[in-house]
């Protein structure tokens, strides 16, 4: 368990050798969601893909954003395509013209990044997690012509094990599997166990000292839980 100030974060998974094997007998993938404060319409799309592992899986970060345009239409099942990406500070506004060309401006909602749309038409657009130049979208949001979405990202992971293969940025809205929401706002580092029991009933453990969580069924509804998971039930 651990407390931090800083803008690192990890999640330590924790599997059996009888739960390892069944996950990949079965071919089980790990997917991880970011939870965000968006605009109406907005879906959650998968943040990490890891279909190799053992029985000790880490997923750390370093908080890095960024924002994006895309012309894909949102719905579940579709792969974000991004249009135009660039690495930006919370605080800051990025701004389309009429013409498609992005710029970035200060002066937005501090906690928040501001996305403008001058273009004619409706686009879809998110923040990122940015690592190493790679932009991996948090959530897939439309804004219309003339509009803007000011988007917040809540430090809140979904973890999900699942059969069905899908990329990263790919628009997901009812769970491929039973999974965990984990809260890192105070406690950056955490541990979950996951275990498939003798029965093979899946289990996500979280250790509960270490702050919130909420378990979630099989072909649940995330959006609620990734997109402004404030207004969502609470649990321990």
């Amino acid at each position: 368990m651990s407390e931090t100030n800083d803008t690192s974060y990890s999640i330590k998974i924790s599997l059996d050798n009888e739960t390892l094997t069944t996950l990949k007998t079965g071919g089980y993938t790990l997917y991880a969601f970011r939870a965000v404060k968006a605009p109406g319409g907005s879906l959650p799309v998968i943040w990490q893909s890891i279909p190799k592992y053992f029985n000790d899986i880490e997923i750390d970060w370093t908080v890095s954003y960024g924002a994006y345009i895309s012309s894909t239409t949102i719905k579940p099942g579709v792969v974000i395509k991004t249009s135009s990406k660039a690495k930006m500070e919370l605080g800051s506004k990025y701004v389309i013209d009429n013409k498609g060309i992005p710029s970035i401006k200060t002066g937005g909602p501090d906690r928040s990044i501001t996305i403008t749309n001058h273009e004619t038409i409706a686009l879809t657009c998110g923040i990122c997690e940015v690592v190493d130049e790679d932009f991996r979208p948090l959530c897939a949001s439309p804004v219309l012509s003339g509009f803007s979405d000011v988007i917040e990202p809540i430090q809140k992971i979904a973890l999900i094990f699942a059969t069905p293969v899908k990329v990263t940025s790919t628009v997901i809205q009812y769970s491929l599997g039973p999974g965990v929401l984990l809260d890192v706002t105070k406690f950056h580092n955490r541990k979950v166990d996951f275990t498939m029991g003798d029965s093979n009933e899946a289990k996500w453990i979280p250790d509960p000292n270490e702050g919130n969580y909420i378990l979630f069924d099989s072909d649940s509804d995330i959006s609620p839980l990734l997109i402004n998971p404030d207004s969502a039930p609470q649990a321990f």
